[in-house]
């Protein structure tokens, strides 16, 4: 987990950290893809209404469907996919998720489905995030995510000011 001040750094430490191992053969364990929080959320928000696809097929595409698939045969192997999830928190600005009346946190869910899935088959995950520390997530999302992101992440704090001019 980066976190920091906005224009620290964190996203694009992220993309090249994301983009190091794709170019190195002895990182190719440690592939990672990165996606936008708020480019989550918006895809659930979107396809929820659409009814394109299930809210559980939504999360599903970040936890449980998150395995590499056999090169033999059907269904997937147990290794599990790394991913990178940047701007924690941003997706919060634009408002809560309402599906049906019941609002719904997309990335809590996606973060809690991948601790389990962590726990299980040592799913990686990557996060960058303006949250100060794990106080900061009780407060934005909850007691249980807060905590379980002590144990999904080691926290490295991106320290100084906005490097953007």
């Amino acid at each position: 987990m980066l976190c920091g001040n906005v224009g620290t750094g964190k996203s694009l430490l992220l993309e090249i950290l994301s983009e190091i191992t794709r170019h190195f053969p002895e990182l190719e364990q440690q592939r990672f893809r990165v996606f936008s929080c708020d480019a989550v959320t918006e895809n659930y928000r979107k396809f929820t209404k659409l009814k394109d696809q299930t809210e559980e097929e939504i999360i599903a595409q970040h936890t449980t469907k998150s395995f590499y698939q056999k090169k033999q045969g059907l269904g997937r192997s147990e290794k599990p996919i790394i991913k990178g999830f940047d701007g924690l928190g941003e997706e919060l600005l634009t408002g809560p998720v309402n599906n049906f009346g019941t609002v719904i946190n997309v990335m809590q869910l996606v973060i809690l489905g991948r601790y389990r899935l962590l726990l299980k088959n040592g799913m990686k995950t990557h996060i960058t995030t303006n949250l100060a520390d794990f106080d900061d997530l009780r407060e934005n999302y909850s007691t249980m995510l807060a905590d379980r992101c002590k144990q999904m992440f080691n926290k490295i704090a991106i320290l100084g000011e906005s490097k953007r001019k």
